[in-house]
């Protein structure tokens, strides 16, 4: 078994695994248990692929879906960004 990545997102795990299973990768989920008296563990939600040969396949899928360690970062419109699109676009 091998780590692929970890989120604290479970839905991002769980589309990770149903897309890796519809291409023939055998994976599973791992939820680590929080410790008591210690702050929630952002890395709580793990996918794990069985086999090591299918580690390049399973992270260019991830980097082609933008989940995982190849998730982008959310950009945020303002208005002031509208207007500059707008400006551009005329």
């Amino acid at each position: 078994m091998k780590l692929l990545f970890f989120s604290e997102d479970s839905s991002e795990v769980d589309q990770a695994r149903q897309q890796l299973i519809l291409v023939g990768i055998m994976c599973e989920t791992r939820h680590s248990p929080e410790i008591q008296g210690l702050e929630p563990n952002p890395a709580a939600f793990e996918l794990w692929i069985q086999r090591k040969q299918d580690s390049h396949k399973a992270l260019m899928l991830c980097a082609e879906l933008g989940i995982g360690f190849s998730r982008r970062p959310v950009r945020i419109l303002t208005i002031e960004d509208l207007d500059e699109e707008l400006l551009e676009a005329a």
